[in-house]
């Protein structure tokens, strides 16, 4: 029998279970008649994210110069067929020379020439991501709308994201492609990010 303000999102059930070691049925099967939040989950540290349905994964590169007029650019796609939501966490760019770094978003949905999937980052996830990475440095091409650049110093690491709310959402067919500026330059990148499938109430 359903009961009055029934919480549908398992994971929400089995977070509680896996950090509290409970046993037995839904130990929060209804949400209170007043809302009355307690806690919040990020607070119990990014370990217990797993147990969300969070999976962890990172990609670095260093994608070499392609000659002159070239561009180096790394894409991360989510694909429109795999149902997850994909968060990027960390983003930071090297490079021994000045940099001038620009991340484009509504990249169209090919992929640059190069194909990579991330590695995991905690030994209890899944061994794959579903994102896929791609790279390029044979054209000159920077497809997208820019939501980000910056300037650096010879020898520096640009770090793009600083806090929780410049973390970037890429849904299903959507994508970040990040580049540097001056043409026939190496692009030393890090990716981290956090993957897991999407609520029925999330989807459009």
């Amino acid at each position: 029998m359903a009961k009055f303000n029934e919480i549908l999102v398992g994971r929400y059930n089995r977070f509680l279970q896996k950090v509290l070691s409970m046993k037995g049925g839904p130990p929060s099967a209804q949400l209170s008649t007043e809302i009355q939040p307690q806690f919040s989950f990020p607070d119990l540290g990014k370990e217990t994210r797993i147990f969300l349905g969070w999976d962890h994964f990172y990609f670095s590169a260093n994608v070499p110069a392609g000659g002159v007029g070239n561009t180096s650019g790394v894409k991360i796609r989510n694909p429109v067929a795999n149902n997850v939501i994909v968060v990027v966490e960390k983003i930071t760019f090297s490079s021994p020379l000045v940099q001038l770094p620009f991340i484009n978003r509504q990249v169209p949905s090919t992929d640059f020439v190069n194909l990579f999937t991330g590695a995991f980052m905690d030994a209890r996830n899944r061994r794959n991501s579903s994102a896929i990475i791609s790279t390029k440095n044979a054209d000159a091409l920077t497809p997208g709308a820019t939501v980000w650049a910056g300037i650096g110093a010879a020898n520096s690491t640009i770090d793009v994201i600083i806090d929780d709310s410049q973390q970037m959402v890429v849904a299903p067919d959507d994508s970040l492609a990040l580049f540097q500026a001056p043409t026939n330059q190496a692009l030393f990148v890090a990716l981290w990010w956090r993957e897991r499938a999407l609520e029925e109430g999330e989807l459009k």
